[in-house]
């Protein structure tokens, strides 16, 4: 069933008709995009990857959890700010991928402040859910949509026009800063505050990247700790923000061998899990991929329980996952790559 026909209930024609006639911003709107999809030549690409993950996570809940998309309704028919729907988009991804999982999952009141998005319960414990879908900076967004509804003068010009624009999604760095460290501080820093989260309840950061916006960019190389390409080391800014340490190298186009020394970037800020998270784990995402990273050092790690059904989340991936079951040496794990990361950069040898 096609996402229009399961929305029919929530969403009128009025409404429908407003979100067709969305323009075109940083993005096309949220779910103007989903209604309109429509696979092309069988192909299987990022957009329809979206699209199908959309599709069944509103299966899994439109039956259970109705009253709570009409209550959030004005989020998805929101034509002022995309990042609203976005937003609701992820969670509504979230929620459907652990209901389909087979978890006891609920929203949470939002009349209530400082609360997470969902509630996963069984055998008298709960895990708080806090679902975040990354977007650009402003200045990014601001800069893109002037790119995409700019009028080019092509009068009496012959020949083929070309336009471009450079993205960089997390914001252009501050001084002294290179792309990677932005990146990682970046999604370091999300939610830091934690005032979603409770001191004494398991907690999983939930953040989701299918939003147009990251289609374009390879997020998943980033999952790794350290990454080749062409005999060049590069760092996964993913991994650094959760498990990196003050002082860590940043690998970037990195070469091994005797060359001019052109100066390194270090960490300048421990890891999102060092000792003063509360958050316990963190999921993300993507259009083909679902990973989980736990913190080694939770005072309330995840259950033994929630891991009887991991493996039916959606699209999970068990190999770039850093989890701590079942054999509980997940720090030693993190620890061994820190190490291996100080080595190789310790092979460096500069030409003097």
């Amino acid at each position: 069933m096609r996402i229009m026909e399961l929305l029919r209930p929530i969403l009128n024609d009025e409404e429908i008709q407003r979100i067709q006639n969305a323009p075109k911003k940083d993005r096309t709107h949220p779910l103007k995009s989903l209604l309109n999809f429509s696979m092309q030549n069988n192909n299987l690409n990022e957009a329809a990857y979206v699209y199908y993950n959309t599709e069944y996570a509103f299966r899994q809940i439109l039956e259970s959890h109705l009253d709570w998309i009409k209550n959030n309704k004005n989020k998805l028919v929101d034509i002022s700010d995309y990042r609203n729907v976005s937003g609701f988009l992820g969670e509504v991804r979230a929620l459907g991928y652990l209901a389909g999982a087979g978890y006891s999952v609920a929203p949470v009141n939002e009349a209530k402040s400082n609360t997470p998005e969902f509630i996963i319960g069984e055998n008298n414990q709960k895990i708080e859910v806090e679902v975040h879908s990354k977007q650009y900076s402003s200045c990014e967004s601001t800069g893109l949509e002037g790119f995409y509804n700019q009028v080019n003068d092509t009068t009496n010009r012959p020949g083929v026009t070309f336009k471009e624009y450079v993205i960089t999604p997390f914001g252009k760095p501050k001084p002294g800063e290179n792309i990677a460290e932005n990146f990682i501080s970046k999604i370091a820093s999300i939610k830091e505050d934690e005032k979603q989260l409770s001191d004494d309840k398991t907690s999983i950061l939930w953040l989701d990247f299918q939003d147009e916006i990251w289609q374009s960019f390879s997020l998943r190389d980033h999952i790794l700790p350290i990454t080749t390409s062409q005999g060049m080391y590069y760092s996964g800014s993913l991994w650094y923000a959760f498990y990196g340490v003050k002082g860590l190298p940043i690998l970037g186009k990195y070469l091994i061998e005797p060359s001019p020394d052109k100066g390194f970037v270090m960490m300048r800020h421990e890891g999102r899990f060092s000792n003063t998270s509360n958050m316990d784990a963190c999921i993300m995402c993507f259009p083909k991929d679902t990973v989980i990273f736990e913190n080694p050092n939770s005072e309330n790690p995840l259950p033994e329980w929630f891991f009887e059904k991991i493996h039916r989340i959606r699209w999970l991936d068990i190999t770039y996952s850093w989890i701590n079951w079942p054999e509980r040496r997940l720090k030693e794990r993190i620890d061994n790559e820190i190490m291996r990361i100080e080595a190789l950069h310790s092979k460096k040898q500069t030409i003097t």
